[in-house]
Order: structure tokens, then sequence, then C-alpha cells
């Protein structure tokens, strides 16, 4: 969004509760800044805030959508997910405050290792992944009692909503048309980013858990091999081997990943099907999966962070 105008830095927001330090990315529906609260003794946290593009302001379904699907994230208790700590209106103007995670985006992650001729270990994605994968089993299985709602499916899982911390947590973000269903109907947008698309949601399906998984592991093939499967088969008409660019890549992780990929929704594993084959591949292959490996290896490899949160 080329015409939007960022706020400036130091901006109050709610009487003063959240002061914004900088922008940090605009796309898609919002600008996402980083922030902080202050209290007294002495109280800081810092939160990233999210803000709903101001031109899209004055549609109130987007508004209600913004917020409603903000509340439903709010329900996400899980250490693999990003919280929600508030939702503001300011000024005509609309917020998500998030929490912080003081580290990179997997999309960063992955320039990263281009830029260096780097690739990524074995075991520490397998890692990134397992984690991803217990976050979607979480979502994918949660009951909503007071809304009577059975599972949430993110919907947009790209790299840029993959975050990973200095001390080796990774959470996802973005839950934000995570239950939109059919209101999304009116805005004559089929949500997801393009790349990371499964084929249902290319022909305008809304999808399901499954569809999550499709995008997910879009995402693992794409950090193991630097290369987008999705647009290499723009190109040649399907994907190549994993083995093409990483001749090291374990038989059976390549034929999981490949599995999630499946055309056909219905041939797809679940989450909780893919983590069992993950800890059988960590097992089978001597794989050391830990916070502690990725934590350094994110210190010690790639040194180069920056403070990043979900660009969409």
């Amino acid at each position: 969004m080329n015409d939007y105008v960022p706020l400036p830095k130091g901006t109050r927001l709610a009487d003063g509760q959240y002061t914004l330090s900088r922008l940090l990315a605009v796309g898609g529906m919002g600008a996402v800044y980083k922030g902080y609260k202050e209290g007294d003794e002495g109280f800081y946290l810092p939160v990233a805030v999210k803000e709903l593009l101001p031109e899209l302001s004055d549609k109130k379904p987007l508004v209600d959508l913004f917020f409603s699907e903000a509340r439903l994230h709010a329900n996400l208790n899980h250490s693999n997910i990003v919280r929600v700590v508030d939702l503001l209106e300011y000024n005509s103007r609309y917020y998500i405050v998030l929490e912080w995670v003081d580290g990179m985006d997997l999309r960063f992650t992955i320039k990263s290792l281009l830029k260096h001729n780097r690739a990524l270990p074995v075991n520490i994605g397998v890692y990134i992944f397992s984690e991803l994968l217990h976050a979607l089993n979480y979502a994918h299985t949660i009951f909503i009692y007071s809304r009577n709602i059975k599972g949430i499916i993110h919907r947009d899982i790209s790299p840029s909503n993959i975050l990973l911390s200095k001390s080796g947590e990774v959470k996802l973000t973005d839950f934000g048309i995570s239950q939109a269903g059919t209101r999304l109907e009116g805005f004559k947008k089929v949500p997801g980013k393009k790349g990371y698309m499964p084929p249902e949601q290319q022909m305008g399906d809304i999808g399901e858990a499954r569809s999550d998984i499709f995008s997910l592991m879009v995402c693992f093939y794409e950090t193991m091999t630097l290369v987008n499967p999705i647009a290499v088969k723009s190109r040649m008409g399907y994907i190549p081997s994993m083995k093409k660019f990483r001749p090291d890549i374990p038989t059976l992780l390549e034929e999981i990943i490949f599995w999630g990929m499946e055309t056909y929704i219905e041939d797809r594993p679940t989450s909780k099907d893919l983590l069992y084959y993950l800890e059988t591949i960590s097992s089978k292959e001597g794989l050391h999966i830990s916070s502690l490996s990725l934590a350094d290896y994110l210190s010690n490899e790639l040194c180069e962070t920056e403070d990043t949160v979900d660009e969409s």
C-alpha cells in the first residue's frame, strides 16, 4: 500500500495505554507496528499492534469481521500460537494488540539462507514444523462453547505468519480470516496467499482443516529447499523431488511433505498424522530437536536477526 501514511513514532493509543515505536510492515488488510505498554513500578510490555488499513475502516462489514475474528483468535491459548492481548477502537481507527515475539519470521529466515547460500539443518526444520503442527492440532480440535464453534482453521498460512523467537519458540500468528467462512464472499477475495494456497481455495472454496496442512507443507518444502513448490509447478507442470535441491533430505520426510500437498483434500493427512510421522523420522534419523537447538542455530548461524511480525 504505497499511499499508506504511517502513524508517527510515539503515537499513543487508548488514552495512552499503548505507544507505537515503529512501523514494521504493511500489506493485505493491515499495517503492523512494534509498540509497548507502560505501567507503575517500571512495568514495560512490548507488543505488536496491527491496524486495519484506514481506507477499510469505513466498511462496517469488514470492521465487524476484523474484530469478530480477533475475538475468536483470543480464545486460542497455546504456546505455539501468538496471543491476542487487546482490541482497540481509537479515533475511528481499529487495532488488534498482539503478543510480541522477539525474533524473526520464517520469510526473513528463508531470505537469509538464500543470501548466505546456506541450508537449514534437517533437525531444525523438523522441530519448527513439529511445533507448528502442534499449534494446528490444537486449533483444529478446539471447541469454543460460548460460540458453539468446533475447530478453528487458519486459512492463510505462509512464511510471514510463522514466527521464530530468539529463545527458540515457534509461533503461528494471524488467524484473522480463520472462521470468516462465507462472510468473506461479499469482499470478492478468497483468503490466503496464492503461492501457498491449496487447490480448493484457488478454485474459490473456503477450505477446511486439511487446507491448512497443504499450506504448511508448502512452507516446509520451501524452507528446506529454498524453492517454492507452487511456483516451480507453475513453470514445470509438476513439483520436483526435494532431493533435486537437497540430496540429504530423508526419504520419509519427503514422502510426508508430499502427502500433505496432495491435490485432493481427502487424500491429505491430519496434523495428528503428520506429528506421528515426524516423531518416527526423528527417532529413525537420530535427530536432536529442541527449542535450545533452534535458539543456538538462530544466534550462531543467522545472526542478522531483526524485529519482525507477520506482514499480512
